[in-house]
C-alpha cells in the first residue's frame, strides 16, 4: 500500500564566503514502481462480449444532417459488457474506427471497436464490430412540396392559395391573420397523415429522424412591405396513446430568419421510438413584434429516417453471386465512326443484372 508522498531532505552547505545550514528541500511526486515482480494469481482475461449491437440504417450523406461531428451523432456505444475466463462482468471503454465509413455512398459497412485491455488483458484480440447500411431515404410526408394542393395538410391563415415553389411547381402560401407577437402555426399533418407518420415510423425503426421545411416571407402585387422581423420553426409533439387528449413534446428545429428573396431551410434532428401513434409537426411563423397580415411560402417538408436501428433478423441480404450471364461481343474498330457519340448507348450493354 504504497504511495507518492511528500519528503523533506535536510542539506548543510559550507564555503569560503557564506554558510548555508539546515535548509529545507522539499521533493514531491516520489514513486515506488513494482517492475518485475512475480503474481499471487494471474489476471483475469476478456473471454466474450456479451453486448450485442443491433445493425444501422443511415441516410446517404448523413454528415448533411448531422454537421461536422457526424461520428459522435451516429451514436455507436461507447462501452460494451464483457465476460472474463474467471466468470467476472465488466463495462469497458470503446474506441471506434471511422476510416473506412463513407457516409456519401451507398453500400454496407463494418466498423472496428477496439477494446481497453487496460483492466482486463485481452488475449484474443477480441473487437467489437457494428454493421452499418448506407442507403437512400424516402420521405415519409404526404405530399411533401404541395403538388397536390393541401391533400395531407391543414392550415390556419386568412388564406392559402399555390405559389412560385422553392422544389417541383408549387409551394403553399399562408397569410397570417393575427397581430399579436406570438407564435402562429400555419401549416401541419391533418389527422389522418400525423397517423400515417407514426405507422410509417414504427415500419422504419426507432432511431434519429430529420424533420425540415423550406419557408420564405414574400409580397404579392396587392400587398404592402413590412418591417416585422418575421422567422420560423418546427414545434413536433407526439402521442402514444391514440386516446390521449394531450400531446408530448417532441423537440423544435432551428429557429431562421425570413427572407424575401429567397428560400430558407429550418430542420433539426429527433429521436423517435416507434412505440408513437400520432406525430405532429407544425411549421410555426414567429414575429419579434407583431404580425402584419404577411404572406409566407412553405415547401419541401421532409421527414426522413437517418440513423435507425436494424431489427435481429431483418437485416438485408448480401450478394453472394451474380446469376446473369453477359454474351461476348465483337465489335468493329471505330465503332463509334458507324453509330455516332452516343456509342456507348449504342452497344446495348446490359442495365441490369
Amino acid at each position: 500500500n504504497l504511495t507518492s508522498a511528500q519528503l523533506r531532505f535536510n542539506f548543510v552547505k559550507t564555503d569560503k564566503t557564506v554558510s548555508f545550514t539546515n535548509i529545507g528541500t522539499y521533493l514531491d511526486d516520489a514513486e515506488l514502481v513494482p517492475l518485475n515482480v512475480p503474481l499471487k494469481a494471474e489476471p483475469s482475461n476478456i473471454a466474450e462480449i456479451k453486448t450485442e449491437l443491433l445493425s444501422r440504417f443511415v441516410a446517404v450523406n448523413y454528415d448533411k444532417y448531422a454537421g461536422n461531428d457526424w461520428q459522435s451523432s451516429l451514436g455507436l456505444p461507447e462501452t460494451v459488457e464483457i465476460l472474463t475466463d474467471k466468470g467476472e462482468t465488466g463495462s469497458l471503454k470503446v474506441t471506434w474506427d471511422y476510416s473506412q465509413l463513407d457516409v456519401t455512398k451507398c453500400g454496407k459497412y463494418t466498423l472496428v471497436g477496439t477494446l481497453d485491455d487496460s483492466a482486463y488483458p485481452n488475449p484474443k484480440g477480441l473487437t467489437v464490430q457494428q454493421n452499418i447500411y448506407i442507403r437512400k431515404v424516402e420521405n415519409l410526408f404526404t405530399n411533401s412540396g404541395f403538388e397536390e394542393g393541401k391533400t395531407g395538410w391543414s392550415t390556419y391563415g386568412d388564406k392559402t392559395k399555390l405559389t412560385p415553389a422553392a422544389e417541383g411547381k408549387y409551394a403553399i402560401g399562408l397569410k397570417s391573420s393575427k397581430s399579436n407577437n406570438s407564435d402562429y402555426n400555419m401549416v401541419f399533418p391533418n389527422t389522418t397523415h400525423q397517423k400515417q407518420l407514426a405507422n410509417l415510423v414504427a415500419a422504419a425503426g426507432a432511431g434519429q429522424y430529420y424533420i425540415s421545411a423550406q419557408a420564405r416571407d414574400f409580397l404579392y402585387d396587392d400587398e404592402t412591405a413590412h418591417t416585422d422581423a418575421l422567422s420560423v420553426y418546427i414545434k413536433t409533439s407526439y402521442k402514444t396513446d391514440a386516446n390521449a387528449k394531450s400531446w408530448s413534446f417532441l423537440g423544435n428545429t432551428q429557429e431562421v430568419t425570413l427572407s424575401s428573396d429567397r428560400y430558407v431551410t429550418t430542420g433539426g434532428i429527433f429521436d423517435v421510438t416507434g412505440e408513437e401513434t400520432a406525430i405532429y409537426p407544425v411549421l410555426y411563423l414567429k414575429s419579434a413584434t407583431k404580425f402584419a397580415s404577411q404572406w409566407i411560402l412553405a415547401d419541401d417538408m421532409q421527414f426522413l429516417p437517418i440513423n435507425v436501428l436494424i431489427p435481429k433478423g431483418e437485416e438485408p441480404a448480401d450478394i453472394v453471386e451474380v446469376t446473369s450471364e453477359i454474351p461476348v461481343r465483337a465489335v468493329v474498330q471505330n465503332y463509334d465512326k458507324y453509330v455516332g457519340a452516343n456509342w456507348q448507348e449504342s452497344l446495348g450493354l446490359p442495365a441490369k443484372v
